[in-house]
């Protein structure tokens, strides 16, 4: 692999990303934000087009699969150990589960009957 090319979801201007949204919010075009990167501490080098591109990425997929951090702080409900085991309260028999569905089906006919 290049040293000079860091790789997917690797680029220098990913931690500068939250600047660079702020900067084009103000208003600011491609090259003022490629100008503003390159008077950081320690300079960011490179072209407008490549910023643009980056933003347009980041915004429509920002991290990798599964690299999410804002997805780790989700809590996951517990899981049953057994799956036989239902969260919902009432336990229904294959026989009322159709019952309820012809039931809802029929109230569903009768609304959609316009004539």
């Amino acid at each position: 692999m290049n040293p000079a090319r860091p790789g997917p979801y690797h680029s220098k201007l990913r931690r500068h990303v939250d600047e660079i949204l702020r900067w084009r919010r103000e208003g600011l075009t491609w090259k003022e934000v490629t100008a503003e990167l390159a008077a950081l501490k320690p300079p960011v080098k490179s072209d407008p087009g490549s910023v643009c591109r980056f933003v347009k990425r980041y915004e429509k997929k920002p991290y990798a699969i599964g690299a999410d951090p804002r997805l780790a702080a989700i809590p996951v409900p517990p899981q049953p150990a057994d799956p036989s085991e239902s969260t919902s309260t009432t336990k229904l028999t294959p026989s009322q589960i159709d019952k309820d569905l012809k039931k809802e089906a029929a109230e569903n006919q009768k609304r959609l009957k316009i004539f």
